[in-house]
């Protein structure tokens, strides 16, 4: 039953024959959880195998997997070659992001250290090593950076780091290619490589910005290291990984370690996870993600689940009867499981409990342990709630150390000591150092820094926490405590400093907030003395609110703007009724940051009410200035562009810039021409040189021009759009650079050029030359990263693979989600989506995304974004068979939920219009993508003619158009359709590189229009140029003009009857390469249109679909480079102790 003794002995010596001893509970063995434990770690050498252990708190689940180890590594002698590693997580309140899984890698990297430290050095990258160093906690960083990273030159190996880090560039959905194993000595790298810094160079702040920079910026970098680091010491030895108390981890933990588990070339490790069942503090979203993680693996019988129950009462029998070395203890076995239920946890603490209270002692001359059960039950402090039992423990202390735990208790499990110090004088204690050292001692409180001399400990266990807290006489003013405490904290100016203990003063202060008096008499003073610090009771209400907007304005640096808002609005109420009255500096700041917070959650009406107040209020006009850009973000959230445009230029005007609704076409060309003629005229370095906007009128008049630009496409206002465009570049050239705008104008200008005039030269180089602003003035301002999203969008696929482009929207997603951005972050995501489906990479993971962004839309109230992407996800769900009806998108589940904004019915018809086209082409169906195709003929593109889409759905329109030539020859319908021919040839013979697959494939279709299926040298002339196509889109990525250039052959020689031993290569190739694409219904409507004459085929690529779409959410989830972590960030404060 147990695998240690019972009894430790004491040597303290007392009267009666009475010997002091501390009784030792045996470590209970749960043989049936213990053994499917052991059976998981046999089968680890065929991949990693996860282990939950599901149960309670205190039922003993750690214990279980330290026992089971322990089992099999005595049954296996030399034979159990491991390394363990560990770790334990906080409530996420109160923990940084990732703080768990860095000490889980510091603990594998430390055991790793001895045993296959030459293997990590020679199988991780450069690039690998930094991210491995900065991830690290800083103690075990130190006692390991000698021998795995400060290896002399000589023994120095690294994996091309070079090839590596353009890999991570390209790095889209894909697992680490084979050879990330491979040690590839870069003899030219060792002098870059000996310069770069070691841990020993940085300082205290400098890691802990690394650390903050692993976690937000560089999850994909963070993921592809851990990945390496256990492929490569599970080489050598087996891993075992023990995560504690895993409900508490962070989103960006779950993201991290549900990419290793089902990494499918990780093999020997073994990862035992904890979690408590119906835990409220939960991770949101965890539970769910545990149910989900086993259906991800690639073998859902990898992950095993143990639940964990309280001990039956013959449980808790043989449990004392080990301790006590007696086996008649049924009475009192039965007293313990009525007050305890049998929690192991419960009955430590209960048995230490009746010790210190003489109910159970040793008998030193029979030498045995004696009790009275009766006297035990009789014991009136005694009850069935563990906190009481607790409590008396606490009791049993000196009385500052329990006003230390009681004070400790108000801030939650965890806490920082110099907080406590700070009001040592209220507590009546010396030092509180000292005291949180003696209750340390009796196990209540644990320091979890990782350096000596640390700050920040937690209580042993929350049940502790609510003990030490129900120490409070009923009836305590708790809001008036919590304000006692604030007081006290507020004046320790330098702790202050700290993140996490402003935000504790604050919650604190806040306990009472505003009801601090009665509303402030601001004509008469209050009486000082009955006031703390001598303030009178303005002055604390003015105090107050500024300690809320320091700390709202630093919660909002960490992104976390829900709450930030949430202390914003609490300093609002601070100042009363009359709050510009009070103090009109503070409040000006108070309702300009909510405006800004408010707006970035969503929550639209209460960010225009406070931006109304400013308008209200405000002393000048320039005050007034910086709310135009929130109420922008507003009007565009609601999806109502007229009252955008109305506001828009009425602001304009104000500004001394008068702008038309509608001007002139003579206007707009003259306006054109001359931003035409003055860009060409400077030179690049010219530009360059051109000194910064000082004028901060102009500043405002760009940053509402430039926010106009995508609400005015949607109006279809084409003119207006390239009118303004060309305004903000002749303003730039004239007053100067904007730091944070000069770089989209140049991109909107290259996209106006190269839609106007199709000069893709011209327009790639003021790409660039944005490109080159951006280096200058020090990298991209976050709160306008839209930027890189044009450059992805509408200028740099002319010149570079379209899927490289890609990388510039998340760039652009992930810097405007931390500023707070969120209608740039959300456009990108549009953009990302739009190139994406075209680009011809895998649907399955954006599928994903658009689910993710769906979701996300309508949280943060983007009602516009929704409208316009959720044409695009209908699409996909019908591309991959998952709607009703695949051949329509009016009755799909996406289109039914844009039913509930009937007011913005017009948002996002021409891309509802064009996507049907699509889907009835790939269908077969042309008379509706005819249908389709005519009503876009009218949609103008303005300077989105630059975009990649735009030549996507030209491309498509073209081909419909020779369909249909084809089909019924018209002089009309042979015109366009070689108009749309000539027009593709001029983008490829200016260098438009995605384009020329496309350009190939109608010309081919075009010859089948005339072709005499008799005369083989024009077969011969037609198959060549369908070959050529299906080779340039074949190697450069296309996998759906891939597939339709082979069924399009197909088609060609099944109607002309040639080349009928290639036709079913060629329809064979076309399903294929749809099933790759993630186009599952496609390929589904091609078997039943062909499968009775070429059975054999289909009966092939059936089994191929149908493996392709059992295995698609295990080969393609995960994959995903989206994820809400960052959205996460906005609902949650996650500070670290500094």
């Amino acid at each position: 039953m147990a695998s240690s003794s019972s009894i430790q002995h004491n040597d303290n010596n007392s009267d009666n024959n009475i010997m002091r001893k501390r009784l030792i509970l045996p470590i209970l063995s749960r043989r049936e959880e213990e053994q499917q434990i052991r059976d998981a770690w046999d089968y680890i050498h065929e991949g990693v195998r996860v282990v939950f252990l599901v149960g309670k708190s205190g039922t003993g689940k750690t214990t279980a997997v330290t026992q089971a180890l322990h089992a099999a590594k005595a049954g296996s002698g030399a034979r159990f070659q491991s390394l363990q590693a560990s770790t334990k997580f906080d409530q996420k309140r109160a923990c940084a992001p990732l703080k768990g899984l860095r000490q889980l890698v510091s603990s594998l990297v430390v055991a790793a250290t001895r045993t296959c430290g030459r293997t990590l050095r020679d199988k991780l990258s450069h690039e690998q090593y930094k991210t491995l160093q900065s991830f690290m906690m800083p103690m075990q960083r130190q006692n390991t950076q000698r021998m795995l990273f400060s290896s002399s030159p000589s023994k120095r190996r690294f994996s091309a780091p070079r090839r590596f880090s353009a890999f991570l560039k390209q790095y889209t959905a894909q697992e680490l290619s084979d050879s990330d194993g491979d040690s590839i000595a870069s003899n030219e790298d060792h002098e870059d490589h000996e310069r770069t810094e070691t841990t020993e160079d940085l300082d205290d702040a400098s890691i802990r910005s690394r650390n903050n920079e692993v976690n937000k910026d560089s999850r994909t970098l963070l993921t592809t290291t851990l990945r390496a680091t256990l492929r490569a010491i599970s080489s050598v030895s087996s891993v075992i990984l023990t995560l504690d108390d895993l409900h508490w981890s962070c989103k960006t933990t779950m993201e991290v370690l549900q990419k290793i588990v089902t990494d499918p070339q990780l093999k020997n490790v073994l990862v035992c996870a904890t979690f408590r069942t119906d835990e409220p503090t939960a991770t949101e979203g965890f539970y769910e993600w545990a149910d989900e993680l086993p259906m991800n693996l690639t073998v859902p019988a990898e992950a095993h689940t143990i639940n964990f129950d309280n001990l039956q009462l013959t449980a808790v029998q043989e449990l004392l009867a080990e301790a006590l070395n007696k086996d008649d203890v049924a009475g009192l076995a039965e007293t313990v499981f009525n007050f305890t239920h049998g929690n192991l946890f419960f009955i430590k603490h209960f048995m230490e409990r009746l010790q210190e209270d003489d109910l159970l002692t040793f008998d030193m001359f029979r030498h045995q342990w004696v009790w009275d059960v009766r006297d035990i039950q009789r014991q009136g402090s005694l009850t069935d709630n563990v906190v009481q039992i607790l409590a008396a423990r606490i009791h049993k202390l000196s009385k500052p150390v329990q006003n230390v735990l009681l004070l400790a208790s108000c801030s939650g499990n965890q806490f920082d000591v110099r907080a406590l110090e700070a009001t040592k004088s209220a507590l009546g204690v010396d030092s509180a150092y000292q005291r949180i050292a003696q209750a340390e001692e009796h196990e209540l409180v644990m320091s979890i820094n990782s350096a000596e001399g640390g700050t920040h400990y937690k209580f042993a266990h929350d049940m502790i926490q609510m003990a030490a807290w129900g120490m409070f006489p009923e009836g305590t003013d708790m809001a008036q405590i919590h304000w006692d405490i604030g007081c006290l904290l507020m004046q320790e100016e330098e702790l202050l400093q700290c993140d996490c203990i402003l935000f504790s003063t604050v919650d604190h202060l806040n306990m009472k907030g505003p009801n601090i008096n009665a509303e402030p008499d601001l004509n008469h003073n209050g009486d000082e003395a009955s006031l703390r610090f001598q303030l009178d009771n303005v002055n604390i209400r003015i105090q107050l609110a500024h300690l809320n907007y320091r700390a709202g304005c630093q919660a909002s640096a960490l992104s976390a703007f829900g709450p930030a808002a949430r202390y914003i609005q609490a300093g609002i109420a601070s100042l009363g009724d009359r709050p510009f009255e009070c103090s009109y500096d503070l409040a000006y700041k108070l309702f300009t940051m909510a405006a800004k917070t408010e707006c970035v959650g969503g929550n639209l009406d209460a960010s225009q009410e406070a931006a109304q107040q400013v308008l209200d209020h405000a002393k000048t006009y320039e005050e007034k200035l910086p709310l135009v850009s929130i109420l922008f973000n507003c009007y565009q959230a609601r999806s109502n562009p007229p009252k955008l445009l109305e506001f828009a230029l009425a602001t304009l005007q104000q500004l001394g810039e008068n702008v038309e609704e509608n001007p002139s076409k003579v206007k707009v060309e003259w306006e054109y021409r001359k931003m035409r003629f003055h860009a060409k005229r400077l030179s690049d370095e010219k530009i360059l040189k051109l000194p910064p906007m000082t004028d901060y009128k102009k500043e405002t008049i760009l940053q509402i021009m430039y926010k106009l630009i995508f609400p005015l496409y949607q109006m279809e206002k084409q003119r207006l759009c390239t009118y303004l465009t060309c305004r903000m570049v002749s303003i730039t050239l004239k007053h100067g650079l904007s730091k944070s705008l000069a770089p989209h104008f140049f991109v909107m200008a290259a996209t106006c050029i190269i839609s106007q005039n199709q000069d893709i030269e011209e327009g790639y180089r003021l790409g660039r030359l944005a490109e080159k602003v951006i280096a200058k003035q020090g990298g991209v301002d976050p709160n306008y990263g839209t930027v890189l999203c044009y450059l992805g969008h509408l200028n740099k696929w002319w010149k570079e693979p379209v899927h490289y482009s890609l990388e510039k929207f998340i760039e652009c997603n992930q810097l405007s989600m931390k500023s707070g951005n969120v209608s740039n972050a959300f456009q990108s995501t549009v953009g990302y989506a739009v190139n994406y489906f075209y680009s011809g990479l895998p649907l399955g993971p954006l599928l994903q995304d658009m689910e993710l962004f769906g979701k996300l839309y309508l949280e943060y109230n983007q009602i516009m974004f929704f409208l316009l992407a959720s044409p695009l996800w209908q699409c996909l769900l019908n591309l991959t068979g998952k709607s009703a009806d695949p051949s329509t998108m009016e009755t799909g589940t996406v289109m039914e939920r844009r039913k509930a904004f009937p007011a913005h019915k017009k948002c996002g018809v021409q891309s509802i219009h064009s996507f049907q086209m699509i889907i009835s082409y790939y269908r077969g169906d042309l008379e509706k993508a005819t249908e389709m195709s005519e009503k876009l003929a009218d949609c103008k593109p303005g300077i989105m003619g630059a975009s990649f889409w735009y030549a996507s759905r030209l491309y498509h329109v073209a081909l419909i158009a020779i369909a249909n030539c084809r089909k019924s020859p018209t002089r009309k319908g042979r015109q366009e359709a070689e108009k749309q021919v000539k027009h593709f040839k001029k983008l490829v013979k200016k260098g438009a590189i995605n384009l020329l697959h496309k350009l190939q494939l109608l010309q081919a279709e075009l010859m089948t229009v005339d072709v005499n299926p008799n005369k083989p040298k024009e077969v011969d002339a037609v198959m060549a140029m369908y070959d050529s196509a299906i080779v340039s889109a074949t190697r450069a990525g296309f996998l759906q003009d891939a597939a339709l250039a082979n069924y399009l052959c197909f088609q060609f020689c099944d109607t002309h009857k040639v080349r009928i031993h290639l036709r079913e290569l060629y329809l064979k190739r076309s399903v294929e390469h749809w099933i790759d694409w993630g186009g599952f219904d496609v390929a589904d409507s091609i078997l039943e249109r062909h499968g009775g004459d070429y059975q054999s085929t289909c009966v092939s690529v059936r089994e191929m679909k149908d493996s392709s779409c059992l295995n698609m959410s295990n080969s393609l989830r995960g994959r995903s480079r989206f994820d809400d972590a960052l959205a996460m960030q906005h609902k949650e404060l996650r500070v670290s102790a500094q």
